[in-house]
């Protein structure tokens, strides 16, 4: 609206001067001399304004700031690997760049530094390992969440655990030597 203003100023200063110039021209161009009332020349014509230049519009510097946080498993168990995701954007009109602080129940665990031009986003990313069963707040920049740790399944005692593969082979090799064996008793008290 101000820019509107300004051009329609500068027009009609520009009329103004090219009227006052038209009318000391024009009447030489026809033959009539110019009148003055005290016989003196015309005042010349004050030169044209430099026109002003258009007004810079203020840069707005980069507005960086973390959304879209998400963290997966939420439920995990044991030394189970976290992974903590987020983007850190820029809503401003220059590049910038920001150390992004992992924070983990109120203490800082990692960072990252990311740059990132206008108007655009980037990926940050996290992996946390835990071990002691319980909820574990997490924070990034102005996002936050929560993942939780099972209980540890106790070891179990007395008994067997499942066979491995040492286990089977042992049973086959047996089973054989014992079917071996009943053969040979066979074909002895037979005779053969």
């Amino acid at each position: 609206m101000v820019r509107t203003w300004r051009l329609l100023f500068l027009t009609l200063v520009l009329a103004l001067v090219l009227a006052l110039s038209l009318g000391a021209i024009v009447p030489v161009l026809i033959g009539s001399p110019v009148i003055s009332v005290n016989d003196e020349p015309p005042p010349e014509p004050e030169p044209e304004p430099e026109p002003e230049p258009p007004p810079e519009e203020p840069t707005m510097l980069a507005s960086l700031y973390v959304r879209d946080l998400n963290v997966a498993p939420i439920y995990a168990q044991p030394r189970q690997a976290v992974s903590v995701n987020a983007n850190v954007a820029n809503e401003g009109e220059t590049w910038g760049s920001k150390t992004v602080y992992l924070v983990v129940n109120g203490e800082t665990e990692q960072t990252k530094s990311v740059g990132v031009s206008p108007h655009t986003s980037h990926p940050v990313s996290f992996v946390v390992y835990r071990v002691v069963a319980g909820e574990y707040n997490i924070q990034i920049g102005n996002e936050s969440g929560t993942f939780y740790i099972a209980e540890e399944a106790p070891a179990e005692s007395g008994g067997y655990g499942p066979l491995d593969t040492g286990g089977i082979i042992a049973i086959v090799v047996i089973g054989v030597i014992l079917v071996g064996g009943l053969v040979i008793v066979f074909v002895l008290s037979r005779g053969i």
